[in-house]
């Protein structure tokens, strides 16, 4: 019964890739139910962030709020370390999505805290790119270079193409911050170009 639960919501994450976002919720939902039912705390957290995600795509950001701090609650309750990372991460996006800056980045610090303690290394790369923004935001471009550096450490580790190239644009909006727009531009371009 927990891998069918989990298997459901791995198929909404599928459907939810391949655009189909109705069905990614009602198979989301589905599973948020069994985990429920069988008192599956992790896989009740990890749905919640799910559902959060769907939500946030689609601008509900209220829902996606709601289900996103049900889940860190049911994580800070149960020591859920790794899926509380993530859920904070996805926080962190919805801060900024809805303009609430400062959010996104107390939000990204206690983040990168959780996945550095927990090793996870995925999301702590993303959360550095995620610095870099705020870093330009503020106009501190020594300490945005400082975090495109040590986030592209971790990305070159992983071997993540994606990751790779989230870090040219944020280095593209260095440069653009810096007002070295053609070469900004170009850096752009290549990522846009590139196959991955």
């Amino acid at each position: 019964a927990h891998n069918a639960a989990a298997m459901l919501d791995n198929l909404a994450l599928v459907e939810s890739a391949l655009g189909n976002a109705e069905e990614a919720q009602r198979l989301s939902i589905q599973s948020l139910v069994e985990h429920q039912r069988l008192r599956d705390f992790a896989g009740e957290a990890l749905c919640l962030n799910n559902l959060g995600d769907q939500y946030m795509n689609k601008k509900e950001y209220d829902l996606a709020g709601t289900h996103f701090r049900q889940g860190l609650a049911i994580c800070e309750r149960h020591g859920l370390v790794s899926t509380r990372g993530l859920i904070l991460y996805n926080m962190v996006e919805l801060a900024q999505r809805t303009g609430d800056y400062e959010s996104a980045e107390t939000n990204a610090r206690r983040a990168i805290e959780v996945a550095q303690s927990s090793a996870n290394r995925l999301v702590l790369c993303l959360l550095k790119l995620q610095l870099v923004q705020f870093d330009i935001r503020r106009g501190d471009l020594a300490s945005a270079r400082l975090d495109l550096g040590s986030s592209l450490g971790i990305a070159i580790g992983l071997g993540r193409p994606y990751l790779l190239l989230e870090g040219v644009s944020c280095f593209a909006e260095i440069l653009a911050a810096q007002g070295e727009v053609d070469s900004a531009r170009m850096l752009l371009d290549f990522a846009a170009e590139h196959p991955s």
